[in-house]
Order: structure tokens, then sequence, then C-alpha cells
């Protein structure tokens, strides 16, 4: 039973990749979080003011040898609170809620996106997050999280450069994260990365190869 669910999710969750339909009402987001944890994220968007959503995510945890560890499910929401679009550059601001009623845990997130297109062959993107958590546990919120990140892509040859760094526990947990992403036609690519936590004084690398799509 464990073998056949893992499989369904895979199956699911394709290569990693993710579809969404960005003016559709229709939202579905399949992603790989790490070799033993996966989501999918589904819901709906309203055609009306701040383009209010809302929907469930379902996930999937196994151990090292692929056993079913966790299934864990939660509700979220999220509006649109400021979008402006130019000829040279987008950018927007949003604001979402998440909640797990089986541990009791919430989550508020403020996210900031910008692109601009420094010259016709360089666009530059720029994303901050910054989030607040309530523990059900311990019954109490959690310190501020933050994350910045930033992209340098070439549009004729589809690679780009990321640097991300993210902040959380009273800025006493930081991490890095560099990295170079190559598309490869319309649907695929290929992601190379290497992250630091300097709390944890812990190092890696990692390659993925992704497939999107949407409709």
């Amino acid at each position: 039973m464990k073998t056949a669910s893992l499989l369904a999710f895979l199956l699911l969750l394709g290569s990693g990749g993710y579809a969404v339909a960005d003016e559709r009402p229709l939202i579905w987001q399949p992603a790989r979080n790490s070799d033993t944890s996966y989501t999918a994220r589904i819901g709906a968007r309203m055609p009306t003011s701040f383009s209010p959503a809302a929907g469930v995510e379902l996930g999937m945890v196994t151990s090292d040898s692929g056993a079913l560890v966790d299934m864990p499910m939660a509700a979220w929401s999220d509006v649109t609170l400021r979008e402006d679009a130019t000829a040279a550059s987008t950018t927007s601001r949003a604001a979402g809620a998440r909640f797990e009623p089986r541990r009791g845990n919430a989550s508020l997130t403020l996210n900031y996106y910008e692109k601009y297109i420094a010259t016709p062959a360089i666009d530059i993107e720029r994303r901050n997050a910054y989030s607040v958590r309530y523990d059900g546990s311990d019954a109490r919120w959690k310190g501020m999280e933050a994350s910045q990140s930033i992209r340098v892509s070439q549009v004729r040859s589809g690679t780009s450069a990321f640097v991300k760094a993210s902040a959380a526990d009273g800025f006493e947990a930081i991490s890095l994260n560099v990295g170079l992403e190559q598309k490869l036609g319309e649907n695929f690519s290929f992601t190379a990365s290497a992250r630091r936590r300097s709390h944890a004084d812990e190092r890696s690398v990692a390659m993925r190869a992704n497939y999107s799509f949407r409709w």
C-alpha cells in the first residue's frame, strides 16, 4: 500500500515540475521539495478585485528507502495587493495564509516580486518574502522569517544565475543558495546549485532536471 501510494504521487508530480494556469481560475502546482518530500497545491482563483485564491495543499514525505512517513495536508489562501506592469517592468505584492488543521500550525506571508529589462538581452528578477509562523505544539507565534533572491537571465540563451539568502529564528539561522539554470526549450530546464547553512555549518550541492507545462 505504501509503495502504491508513493508511485501514484510520483506519477502525479511527474519529474518535479509544475503546472499552473495563471490566467484561468484553476490552480494546480505540483512540486518536489526534496528527494523525500513532495507537495501538490490545488485551488481556484476568483476573477475579481485583489484576485483572491484558496485551496488545499497535499503532501507526501517518505523515508530514504521509499516508505511512506507522512501525508500532511493544509488549507491556503492568498490575495494580490498590488500589481503594476509597463513595457520594461512588472511588480506585484501579495499576502497569503496557510493552516495545517492536524498540527494546528499556521503562517502569514507577505511577498514582493519585481522583474525588469536591464538591457535588450538581460532580465533581472527580485523576490522578497516575509512570514511569521504559529506553532501549534507550543501554542505561540514564532519569530519572523525573511528571504530575498535575485535572478539574472540571458533572454536568448535561456541561461540564468541566481542568489537566494534566507534567515529564520531571529536571524540566528541563515542560509545562502547560489546556482545556475539552463532552459532547454519551453518545458525543460536543468539547475545546479550550492547551499550553505551557517548555523549548522552545513554545505550541499544539488543538480536537478525539471519539466513544466501550463494550460
